[in-house]
């Protein structure tokens, strides 16, 4: 009896995570540059959703003739808190000194990502991701 409390009380504890999820979308490509991912600037360019702790992280990897262009990192990796999953969509603010400077919702299934940019009228830029 003891044996079967005990092997019932480890599949509990390690079980937790058995429904979540990490949805990744890689080689995202902004709609200005016709969905065509950039290889002369990213080698890499991923988002990977958890959808259990709820948290969107984003993964960028230059390639070394752009980073050096650019004067930016050639790695780059930034975690956030998402807002809201519902359903298939899931959304984030961009708050800075209590200001919303865009907004994002991310569609898990079709991996689409809208972005507003509230600071500029209100653009809107689309991407798609594989």
């Amino acid at each position: 009896m003891k044996k079967l409390l005990g092997i019932v009380v480890l599949g509990l504890l390690l079980g937790g995570n058995a429904y979540a999820e990490i949805i990744t979308f890689t080689k995202c490509a902004v709609e200005t540059n016709n969905y065509i991912f950039d290889t002369a600037k990213f080698e890499r360019y991923e988002f990977r959703f958890d959808t259990t702790a709820k948290t969107v992280t984003l993964i960028v990897e230059r390639t070394d003739k752009h980073a050096k262009e650019t004067n930016e990192m050639k790695h780059f990796i930034t975690e956030e808190k998402l807002d809201f999953i519902v359903d298939h969509l899931a959304g984030r603010s961009a708050i800075h000194n209590g200001e919303t400077l865009f907004k994002y919702i991310y569609d898990l299934k079709k991996k689409t990502i809208e972005e507003m940019d509230i600071s500029d009228n209100y653009k809107i830029s689309r991407w798609k991701c594989l």
